[in-house]
């Protein structure tokens, strides 16, 4: 190989590099519900990844609040409740580790809220409640 053709093969691949490089429009606004346990373990599978930006958090515990707030790489706001978090145009997803009681009600909220939704398991109490949200996520989409 002569030095044009290292050259060449180079520059091909900063290229290649530059172009897999996430902007910030590629990114998912994310708004996490639940930061306890669970919940911090499910925000830290998102944060090792690129993909997403924690623009949103929500607990009811001012100390969970801060600690998931201190690793999110930014300065997510801050909601005690979750409807609010929802009201929120900036976030586009959420990540649901409550309780298994609030899954279904926090996930219809949500679809209704136009976010897109991942949510913990047991996905829902009762086949009924199973069955609703179902059907939302479709009327939905």
């Amino acid at each position: 190989m002569d030095r044009r053709q290292f050259a060449k093969t180079a520059a091909a691949a900063t290229a290649l590099s530059y172009s897999r490089i996430w902007g910030a429009n590629e990114r998912v606004q994310m708004g996490f519900i639940g930061l306890g346990n669970r919940g911090d373990q499910v925000h830290d599978g998102f944060l090792e990844y690129g993909d997403s930006q924690t623009v949103a958090i929500c607990d009811l515990r001012e100390d969970y609040l801060n600690f998931a707030a201190g690793k999110s790489r930014g300065n997510p706001k801050r909601y005690g409740d979750y409807r609010k978090l929802l009201e929120d145009k900036d976030v586009e997803a959420v990540a649901i580790a409550t309780p298994d009681h609030w899954h279904a009600l926090m996930f219809v909220e949500a679809c209704r809220a136009g976010k897109d939704v991942y949510v913990e398991k047991p996905l829902s109490l009762t086949v009924s409640e199973g069955r609703r949200m179902v059907q939302v996520a479709g009327e939905t989409k």
